[in-house]
């Protein structure tokens, strides 16, 4: 299914205006200096192929981006038909230690490898082919290993990639020669009929069947040469006497447009995300502002949030309608609510991708469910700035702490808001240790309490209680009227903690501190205790009677004992109920 969206895609991007897909049997490569040869080839220089970028309001220098014949994808030492890499042409390693080129074995055989490879280019009518042939031939790294024109660059010189040129003409290069592009097509239409024929199990056509799926790049934590959701290496794997890729018996037409798809989502930062060890590629599936949907879907989650000035107007215009809680017209900004939307998340395993989340829908009802999300997790009117994904799942490890949130979590509360399902329950559980365990700093009130921390849980409960029909809704603003125990608990926390500091100012150690997540979990061991304490607040003050009224009309509404112990999402009616109560009551002052 994966693949057969990604397949579909590829038809997508192909008849897109300026499509980004490239040529069959070519791929892209990042080019930082040009190899400038004499015809008899002999090596005259390096010519730097770098352009100048603004990123993150800085200029830096990077390879320019250019098409070559297809890259080999192999683990062994093999050179492809036009070399670009700097051990295969040179010869040489870096002893990164004492900066210097060695040789070694890997570097011997890489280069040995590259003469096999250009023997080819003898063959070709082009006087720079001819060239190359004659470096390959000339170039001894023995002899070599300390070139001046070289030497100056051992720093880059692994990372870097090449192409090359004649010192008679510095503006031709050989991956755009003519005559060596016609001999990669002769040999790459050749390699293409070297496969077995079988029915595709993705199109269901009689075709030449993959051995080797073409490796899937881009994805943070993944091998730089890339990795695979189809691989079929081990004996175990062989099934009715099918071996490696014709295992999963996905045709050559479709493993090149699959990976072609994948790997242009994977380069665009449009349409990926990187949300903890998880990375995050959505799409839609037409040719038409296909850039649009996926700039909508990102930012309503949160995942542009450092690129907001780079939206058009019209698309920020129904943002800011959707950050008041009102969902953007689609139809109306001319994006089709009926557009299949898919959200692909995946995690690297090695040279494996594991599969984390695979979703689709209309782009209507994704909407939906996202704004359905926003809505739940939401505190207060004209709450601007409603907590994006990224900022609740922050919220679920220690501030004081350098550990990433949990990647599963992550995962399952993304498929949660996209598909409108139940939140995961380890959700509510992680929120709640962090505010019975975190305490606030001078600095920052904020960090045991915070609207991440409550919208989350009181998004939880509202769906919960949506789902399950038991328990009341928590309402936006405070509910006066509720008769839930664990809810008034937190309410009268609230009052207790705020006659505290109307009576004896701000303290060191109150009883927020002291006290908050003992009262959350065993209300009946902490409550009456703090109530006993409260009447020398009490008779403090001025206004006690008001004090008294507020109290004694929570502890009237709790009927009967306080609760022996409170449940997981007892507990988040308990800090609903504290927060709530807290912000009508310093709302009210600030009035």
């Amino acid at each position: 299914m994966i693949i057969a969206a990604l397949d579909r895609y590829y038809d997508c991007l192909a008849n897109m205006e300026n499509s980004p897909l490239i040529p069959d049997g070519y791929s892209k490569v990042n080019i930082s200096y040009s190899i400038c040869l004499t015809e008899s080839g002999e090596l005259k220089g390096l010519i730097p192929r770098f352009k100048k970028i603004i990123e993150k309001n800085k200029e830096k220098e990077v390879p320019l981006e250019e098409v070559f014949p297809e890259r080999l994808e192999i683990s062994a030492t093999k050179a492809n038909f036009l070399e670009h890499r700097a051990k295969y042409i040179f010869g040489f390693n870096v002893d990164k230690k004492n900066n210097c080129f060695v040789i070694d074995k890997n570097a011997e055989e890489s280069f040995i490898s590259f003469v096999e490879a250009t023997e080819i280019f003898n063959e070709i009518d082009s006087p720079l082919a001819k060239a190359i042939y004659g470096f390959s031939q000339k170039w001894k790294p023995a002899e070599e290993i300390n070139n001046p024109i070289l030497i100056g660059n051992i720093k880059e010189f692994l990372n870097a990639k090449f192409t090359y040129c004649l010192d008679s003409d510095v503006t031709s290069f050989a991956h755009r020669d003519k005559a060596i592009l016609e001999k990669w097509e002769e040999i790459n239409s050749n390699q293409s009929s070297e496969h077995s024929m079988g029915y595709c199990t993705v199109i269901g056509e009689y075709l030449p069947i993959a051995k080797i799926h073409k490796n899937l790049k881009g994805i943070p934590g993944a091998m730089a040469s890339g990795a695979n959701i189809v691989c079929c290496k081990e004996d175990s794997s062989h099934s009715y006497g099918q071996q490696s890729g014709y295992v999963a018996s996905i045709s050559e037409k479709v493993m090149k447009r699959y990976t072609a798809a994948f790997n242009y989502l994977a380069s665009s930062k449009k349409n990926k995300y990187k949300l903890g060890d998880m990375t995050l590629l959505f799409w839609a599936e037409t040719p038409d502002r296909a850039d649009d949907y996926a700039e909508v879907f990102a930012f309503f989650n949160g995942f542009t949030y450092n690129d907001n000035n780079a939206v058009s107007e019209n698309l920020k215009n129904c943002m800011e309608a959707f950050a008041q809680g009102k969902l953007p017209d689609i139809d109306a900004i001319g994006l089709d609510s009926n557009t299949k939307f898919y959200i692909l998340g995946l995690k690297p395993n090695a040279s494996r991708l594991s599969i984390k989340l695979f979703y689709y829908n209309s782009f209507g009802k994704i909407m939906e469910n996202v704004k359905d999300h926003l809505e739940g997790i939401r505190l207060y009117e004209n709450q601007k700035n409603v907590p994006k994904i990224y900022q609740i799942m922050s919220e679920t490890v220690s501030p004081k702490s350098n550990d990433e949130p949990n990647p599963a979590l992550e995962s399952q509360l993304i498929t949660s808001v996209v598909k409108g399902s139940m939140y995961p329950d380890s959700l509510i559980a992680n929120l709640i240790i962090r505010i019975k365990t975190d305490q606030d700093s001078e600095n920052n009130p904020f960090i045991k309490i915070n609207d991440a921390r409550v919208g989350a849980i009181k998004g939880y409960l509202n769906r919960k209680q949506k789902t399950s029909k038991k328990g009341e809704l928590i309402t936006m603003a405070l509910n006066t009227e509720s008769k839930d125990r664990a809810y008034l608990c937190g309410r009268l926390f609230a009052l207790l903690e705020a006659l505290q500091k109307n009576a004896v100012g701000d303290v060191n150690s109150g009883i927020k501190s002291r006290f908050f997540g003992s009262a959350c979990s065993t209300p009946a061991m902490v409550l009456p205790r703090l109530i006993r304490l409260s009447q020398n607040h009490i008779n403090k003050l001025e206004n006690h009677l008001f004090w008294e009224i507020e109290i004694s009309g929570i502890i009237d509404a709790i009927e009967g004992d306080f609760p022996k112990t409170l449940s997981i999402e007892e507990q988040g009616r308990f800090i609903l109920g504290y927060y709530q109560q807290n912000k009508y009551i310093y709302t009210k002052k600030e009035k």
